[in-house]
């Protein structure tokens, strides 16, 4: 198994425990609370909405990986100028532990080079070439440089792909 995860809302007043939306999908209940792990927030348990206001942000949609990198999928256009320049993308890469113990430092820690960068003709989709890759180790992407068409930067620039295999 392998895929990409992203990063989810912030501002939560406790641990995200359960997350169902309506039946219209327009407002998202959360319940959380802070019992059994060090979770963010300051309430030990709360009951939390949040409102779909019907906008898109500028995200990337989806990270697939390649024989030679991953393309990533924007939710609007991205501006060419900014998503070909190799310079406004990072990556590290890094493995954990596997143990009977509860959680691991990370170990094992590269950095994959992005050489190039290449945007599809429907401008919604970057294809990352990667200098490398590292087999069954988590990627670390950051494109805070990327911006869309209409100049928006990305809500969340990060992504993590565990990668346990290659294509070929």
């Amino acid at each position: 198994y392998q895929g990409a995860v992203f990063p989810f809302l912030d501002g939560f007043e406790a641990g995200l425990i359960p997350i169902r939306l309506d039946q219209q999908a327009a407002i998202l209940f959360v319940g959380g609370s802070n019992r059994g792990w060090a979770s963010r927030g300051s309430k030990p348990f709360t009951f939390e909405r949040v409102k779909w206001t019907g906008k898109t942000p500028f995200e990337i949609q989806t990270m697939t990986t390649n024989r030679d990198g991953f393309t990533l999928n924007f939710t609007e256009p991205v501006d060419p100028a900014t998503a070909t320049d190799p310079k406004n993308y990072s990556m590290d890469a890094f493995t954990y532990i596997l143990q009977a113990e509860y959680g691991s430092p990370e170990m094992d820690q590269s950095t994959p080079v992005i050489t190039t960068a290449i945007v599809s003709p429907d401008q919604k989709s970057v294809r990352l070439k990667i200098d490398n890759l590292v087999r069954g180790h988590v990627h670390h992407l950051d494109a805070n440089g990327v911006k869309s068409s209409t100049g928006n930067s990305l809500w969340h620039p990060e992504a993590w792909y565990t990668l346990n295999e290659i294509p070929k």
